[in-house]
């Protein structure tokens, strides 16, 4: 039933039976021929079907919301059940930005399969700041953040800091204008008055680089200057490395081999926290437990 139950949901998440049959790897005729039967057995439409897609009847809200419950206190007990098998199986749901996932992830997860090869991690990809609806509800059990300030709704464990940088092209006009930073003259600053002469490259809108490329400029009362927009990190880094605009990044997405220059914004630098998240109402399991100390270990540099 809980299955059954997850196949309700993830249609409610993505609006539509085809995007949810491609992240549930099933075949659309055979998600749609199950919610069929599942509305005629309870006897009521929950979505209306469009060319566009689908939404929720009154009577599929009220579905959702049952559904969402029952889902979270069937894996509360499951992760409490897999505990007295003390980390013999298990299941975490980890939530991570795409970008800082690959640069990050897989090398924790590496290590982390080899003591623990009975626990899988199931990963959703996810903007920063669209995570925290995904917490407040405990769809997922542990995630890795980027803020600049605390989120009073959930607990989080301080990773680092981590400082953003604008990136620009190794032969980019911005460079005639940097500065040494004071104490550090092997490294460069730029003013943000100064960046803003030139184009930047943006991501993908309700991204923490989004936002921190957008309250930056507002802060100093500046404009954003852009020709691309909407584009992931690695789309936008490979665009920066030629010099077609500027762009802000987290450090630890900055390959080494990278072809850019990394510019500290303004002398005293910008900064953001790498956290970890849980549900705040949500039961931790040893294996989640298992898990924020391996990240901790990898990513904290005062750990242990």
């Amino acid at each position: 039933m809980i299955k059954e139950l997850e196949y309700i949901l993830k249609i409610a998440e993505e609006k539509s039976i085809s995007r949810a049959a491609i992240s549930l790897c099933m075949s659309q005729s055979s998600l749609s021929q199950f919610l069929s039967v599942f509305e005629a057995e309870l006897g009521s439409t929950l979505f209306i079907r469009s060319s566009s897609g689908t939404r929720l009847t009154y009577s599929g809200e009220l579905f959702v919301q049952y559904a969402r419950h029952a889902v979270l206190e069937y894996h509360k007990i499951q992760n409490q059940l897999w505990d007295v098998n003390d980390l013999q199986c298990g299941i975490i749901r980890l939530a991570v930005a795409t970008a800082r996932g690959m640069h990050l992830i897989p090398p924790i997860l590496k290590s982390f399969n080899k003591d623990y090869p009975n626990i899988h991690v199931e990963i959703t990809e996810t903007n920063s700041n669209e995570t925290l609806p995904l917490l407040m509800d405990a769809s997922v059990d542990i995630a890795l953040l980027a803020i600049s300030r605390s989120l009073p709704k959930v607990p989080t464990e301080f990773l680092r800091r981590e400082e953003i940088f604008i990136v620009a092209a190794m032969d980019h006009p911005v460079l005639q204008y940097a500065k040494p930073l004071p104490g550090e003259p092997e490294k460069l600053y730029i003013e943000p008055k100064t960046a803003a002469e030139y184009d930047f490259i943006l991501t993908s809108p309700n991204t923490v680089l989004r936002t921190i490329t957008e309250d930056l400029f507002a802060e100093h009362h500046l404009t954003v200057k852009y020709k691309y927009d909407n584009l992931t990190l690695d789309f936008a880094m490979a665009m920066a490395e030629q010099g077609i605009g500027l762009l802000f990044s987290h450090e630890s997405l900055i390959r080494p081999d990278q072809a850019v220059v990394c510019l500290s914004i303004g002398p005293h630098k910008l900064w953001r926290d790498l956290v970890l998240a849980f549900p705040s109402s949500h039961y931790r399991s040893k294996a989640t437990k298992a898990l924020a100390a391996r990240i901790h270990e990898k990513l904290d540099v005062n750990y242990g």
